[in-house]
Parts: C-alpha cells; structure tokens; sequence
C-alpha cells in the first residue's frame, strides 16, 4: 500500500452517518497500474445502511483504465464494471434488472471519481480558480460535468488540535458540494 486514508463521514448537521477508507497501491497484476480502492460504510436520510466499494485503476500519469462499482443498499445489490477502450467505455452492469451490457463515449480527459480526487489533491485548485472535468459517474453510468473551484484557506482540526490553516477546494457533483481541506 502506498497510502492509506480513514475517514468519518458527516452529514450537513455534522451528524455521524458513516465512515470511508481508501487506500492506493500497485496493482499486483501489472506492477505499472495503480489501484485505488475506497469502501464506504454509511446510513443514508432514512437510516438504511449502505456499503460502497470501488476500485480504480490507472496508470502512473492517472490515466483511466478500469472501474469496479458495487453498491449494497437495502439488500440489492448493483455493480458496475468499466473498461476504457480508446474513445469509449464499455460496460458491464449487474442489478435487480438484470445484467447489461453497453458502450458509452469516453472524451479523452475524463477520468473516474477517485482519480479525479487524487488529480485534485496533487494540485488543488487556487482560491477563486474552478476547473470542470468529465467524469464518469458509475452510479448513473454516464459521463458528467464535475466542477471543482479553489477556496480561501480555512483554519481546520480534529478534535482538540489547534486550528492550522488549510486550502480548500470544492466539488460540485449531482447537486451536491463537498469540501476537502489540504495542508
């Protein structure tokens, strides 16, 4: 493993609803690849409990290759399975439906989730700088629009720490913004 991550997700009220971890390493099959594999554990608005499992893997410059999806919710279960494939993606998907396959375009930038939060933690967007990227989003297994925009530093700790300041930076994705902090 060549990093490890946990967190203790929160909602807007600062309510605990759950927990993530990611870790980044070499994929053992092709020692060139890199993996990024995140789990997450949580309780959505009704309390019903949610588990998330991705694994992404590209290469050393974060170019895509491969995404695994896997989202066990109220006892069904939908998986998604991702190849980049020059110009498109194509897919595999197995839910309460059934099995699936399709063809999707892949503009030549996109990238998947977890590799866009790792193009972002290397290079944080500089305060009032936005950036847009094309991601593909496995939930609804089609590339979107991901808008992250740099903040001014913020004063952050955990617990009982003293305040240091942090950068920040933004995405907006489905609606929803999310915020990491960046010694």
């Amino acid at each position: 493993v060549l990093r490890e991550s946990w967190w203790i997700l929160r909602n807007a009220a600062r309510e605990f609803v759950g927990t993530r971890l990611l870790t980044m390493g070499l994929d053992l099959r092709d020692p060139e690849q890199i993996r990024f594999e995140e789990i997450c554990q949580l309780r959505d608005e009704e309390g019903h409990a949610v588990r998330v499992s991705r694994l992404e893997i590209c290469d050393g410059d974060l170019n895509p290759d491969e995404l695994h999806y896997r989202e066990v919710f109220d006892g069904a279960a939908t998986t998604v399975r991702a190849t980049v494939k020059g110009a498109t993606l194509e897919l595999e998907t197995l839910d309460p439906e059934g099995r699936a396959q399709q063809v999707v375009p892949f503009p030549a930038h996109a990238t998947f989730p977890l590799l866009l939060g790792e193009r972002v933690r290397r290079a944080p967007p500089q305060p009032g700088e936005k950036t847009d990227y094309e991601v593909f989003d496995p939930f609804v297994r089609t590339v979107a629009r991901r808008t992250v925009r740099g903040e001014a530093s913020r004063p952050f700790a955990f617990d009982k720490e003293t305040p240091k300041p942090h950068r920040v930076a933004v995405l907006l994705a489905r609606g929803t913004e999310s915020a990491s902090y960046f010694a």
